[in-house]
């Protein structure tokens, strides 16, 4: 009796252990698990800041667009590719636009929201291009879904405080050109009035 006793207890020991080593691989997966999950969010969130960045530097791409429709009348005839709020305005100064095209520009300034200066329009338009990854451009469904509270939302988070107040005047100029609020999708039959 005494034999099976000490046999029994040793079955449960031995047990015990290997409840123990359970509980400690069940501890190690879950661990293993929580990290897998922390990664994945990560990258979500890495991957949702990096559209974000898009679609608000897409902003100034799309004002650009715009921009050169209106002051050239089309296309730029002198650029390749949409000229930057930059470009046109140092063009005003230098006095290569012609007399037309130097009058929508600067009815185009005077179009702007009180406080939104020529300047601040251009140093805008810039600070929001950098905020854009060179070889990147947004969906057509994000741009259909990006709102201007989504714009205004970035903004905040990613543009310094410095120059946030003029990058939110110039997303409202932009959305002056929408009619369902959805400023990366402009409407071109809006016109300045």
């Amino acid at each position: 009796m005494r034999q099976h006793l000490v046999e029994a207890e040793a079955h449960c020991n031995a047990q015990d252990r290997n409840i123990i080593a359970l509980q400690r691989d069940v501890k190690a997966l879950q661990k293993e698990n929580r990290q897998a999950r922390l990664d994945r969010d990560s990258q979500k969130q890495n991957r949702q800041k990096r559209e974000e960045h898009i679609l608000l530097g897409e902003a100034a791409y799309k004002f650009s667009a715009l921009v050169e429709e209106y002051v050239f009348q089309g296309k730029d005839p002198t650029t390749l590719q949409t000229p930057s709020l930059k470009q046109i305005h140092k063009r005003r100064l230098k006095g290569t636009l012609t007399p037309e095209q130097a009058d929508r520009w600067d009815k185009l300034v005077k179009y702007a929201p009180a406080g939104l200066s020529e300047e601040n329009l251009v140093q805008s338009d810039a600070i929001l291009r950098s905020q854009r990854f060179a070889s990147a451009h947004g969906s057509w469904e994000q741009l259909q879904r990006t709102q201007i509270q989504d714009l205004r939302q970035w903004a905040d988070a990613y543009i310094d405080s410095r120059a946030l107040q003029p990058v939110r005047q110039y997303l409202e100029f932009l959305n002056k050109f929408s009619s369902k609020n959805k400023p990366l999708c402009p409407d071109k039959k809006i016109a300045l009035s």
